[in-house]
């Protein structure tokens, strides 16, 4: 415990010692040409004489410490203080420099304060594995269900809330971001600041990946791999819902370019022009879109698969032929081309496209556009 108290005592700010020697120097002095002046015993003038001269020597200190770029926290706001308040401002400078000397001997600093209030406790496999499933790690239902997290943070105590911010960090899933963005309006000062560290600590987990992958970008710029490799990365930096809007469209940005680089050594993948449709669409970009969705689409319906092997189908294929056709029905819609929904939705229903089974979300509004609420409502029923 000593060594610590010693740490911290070397980075309190080397100029604290000149801090309490210009403060008390600067109580004393002005304070005893006050009570003087106060007494009648000399004039005001020399009192403020000083005062002035006093202000005019924390000012050249202060430029000169500017100028050679050292701590000048202090000694800026002693001329503050000083200038404002005379012996006044000095004394409470001094009772400023005390306290901190003393405190920074034993406060910890903000990283180890943090660190103490979430500490890595060891877990054996058994309980990492245990916890996995209670918090929807190893749920093949593919539901997140964040329900109890966010019933902690709106009802529980602090000790609780904390204790599941540690575990939405370690088992950090996209449906948390809203849960962790609400606590930072916590009423706990404690619950904000673990929050605050939890949400940096991911995006900067986050960003670390993102910078890998872009420093080995930039030295081989034309690697197809590569550019799907950080295109991938940037969706998935995008779906942890912890960006903001200017720094998620902006990993956007880089998404479309890198899809677009790997387009040029492979122009036929139709995955990737699905992807380039989404983030343009995402992005506000209708005609960038359209111009990557439509040959896609036009391609697909003119080539339906045959739903007599529906179930051998490769899944993968499946949900992107299901992807793009609901992103063509957004664009569409987008542009308020209500007429072409329900050409397009027919088509779809023509073709079986919209998949066979239901309640399923393509085919309702398949059949919800190309038949009418009515209509729609009695097949499904039926």
């Amino acid at each position: 415990m000593k060594n610590n108290h010693i740490s911290h005592s070397t980075q309190a700010p080397e100029r604290v010692g000149l801090f309490l020697l210009i403060s008390f120097t600067a109580c004393a002095v002005e304070s005893g040409l006050l009570y003087l002046t106060f007494l009648s015993k000399i004039p005001l003038l020399p009192f403020i004489a000083v005062h002035a001269a006093l202000i005019l020597f924390l000012l050249s200190l202060l430029y000169l410490a500017n100028a050679r770029q050292q701590d000048t926290r202090f000694l800026a706001l002693a001329g503050l203080m000083i200038s404002l308040l005379g012996p006044l401002g000095a004394f409470i400078c001094l009772i400023i420099g005390l306290l901190y000397s003393i405190l920074s001997r034993y406060a910890l600093p903000i990283p180890e304060f943090l660190a103490q209030l979430s500490p890595d406790i060891r877990k054996d496999e058994s309980t990492i594995l245990y916890e996995r499933l209670i918090y929807g790690m190893e749920d093949f239902d593919s539901k997140e269900n964040a329900v109890s997290f966010q019933d902690i943070m709106t009802y529980g105590s602090v000790l609780q809330k904390l204790t599941a911010i540690d575990r939405m960090l370690k088992h950090y899933k996209p449906s948390f971001a809203s849960i962790l963005f609400h606590a930072l309006k916590d009423k706990s000062h404690i619950v904000r600041s673990q929050t605050a560290a939890s949400i940096a600590t991911l995006d900067t987990r986050y960003f670390g990946k993102y910078l890998k992958l872009k420093e080995k970008l930039e030295k081989r710029p034309d690697d197809p791999e590569l550019n799907l490799a950080i295109g991938n990365y940037c969706e998935k930096y995008i779906a942890s819902n912890i960006l903001e809007k200017d720094r998620a469209d902006k990993m956007k940005r880089n998404a479309i370019a890198a899809y677009e680089t790997y387009l040029s050594s492979y122009p036929d993948k139709q995955h990737i022009q699905i992807a380039l449709g989404r983030l343009n669409l995402s992005n506000g970009n209708l005609e960038e879109g359209r111009s990557w969705l439509e040959p896609v689409v036009k391609n697909l319906v003119q080539n339906p698969p045959s739903y007599e092997n529906a179930d051998q189908e490769n899944n993968q294929h499946k949900l992107q032929r299901e992807e793009a056709y609901s992103l063509w029905l957004d664009l569409l819609f987008a542009r308020k081309d209500y007429d072409g929904i329900r050409t397009f939705a027919a088509q779809l229903l023509a073709n079986k496209e919209s998949g066979n089974a239901k309640y399923n979300k393509l085919y309702e509004s398949s059949l919800l556009w190309a038949k009418g609420y009515e209509e729609a409502l009695a097949e499904v029923e039926g």
